[in-house]
């Protein structure tokens, strides 16, 4: 339980020192920069590629186009995604140690394209910054491990709170995708009716 309890507070550690260090003014131009953009582009490899579809899950019902820049096809294909970018397009990037080149690489394609850049790591020295219109730092640090995503996530997930919060009719469209997904999402009463029903077609045809 040691090491639970050592790595849990390395994290809350890492939250805090986030929290501790964020910029009012760079949080509101982040969320203006997510709510003007008529399409955004969301980059991450290695262990950031999970921060990136958990952030386009997140923004995917309050904005225009969300994409993940993903390696599935390769990197010739996420390529040719950042070429279809414009200068009111917007480009998330989302890097910590140990930094993929490739986000780097990408990330100078995007700049080629006049592409606005929001990035979000975990230093000034992190080499993503140099094609950054913005940048949100979080905290990373691990003694066990390269580094941790809990600020990261943290982050992510408080910028995008702070952009449903500010988007046009945000009750309403959270109200349209709970009735959408309602469906597939799985119900103790629904379920419990569905094995009642069940049982009873089995007592009649036996």
């Amino acid at each position: 339980v040691e090491i639970f309890s050592a790595s849990l507070e390395e994290d809350l550690d890492n939250i805090q020192g986030t929290l501790h260090q964020l910029n009012a003014t760079a949080c509101e131009q982040a969320v203006e920069m997510i709510l003007r953009a008529p399409r955004i582009y969301i980059l991450g490899f290695s262990t950031s590629a999970c921060l990136s579809s958990i952030m386009a899950h997140r923004l995917e019902p309050y904005c225009a186009t969300v994409q993940v820049i993903a390696t599935d096809a390769g990197p010739p294909q996420a390529a040719l995604r950042l070429f279809k970018s414009t200068p009111e397009d917007l480009v998330i990037a989302i890097s910590f140690p140990r930094y993929s080149k490739l986000t780097v690489e990408l990330l100078g394609l995007a700049r080629a394209r006049h592409a606005k850049v929001l990035a979000i790591t975990d230093s000034p020295t992190s080499p993503i910054v140099q094609f950054a219109d913005l940048v949100l730092y979080a905290k990373s640090e691990r003694r066990l491990s390269a580094n941790s995503e809990a600020a990261a996530l943290a982050l992510i997930e408080a910028l995008c709170g702070a952009v449903v919060h500010r988007s046009k009719n945000s009750l309403r469209t959270a109200t349209d995708l709970t009735e959408w997904v309602l469906p597939y999402l799985y119900d103790d009463h629904q379920q419990a009716t569905i094995k009642s029903a069940t049982a009873a077609g089995r007592k009649v045809r036996g």
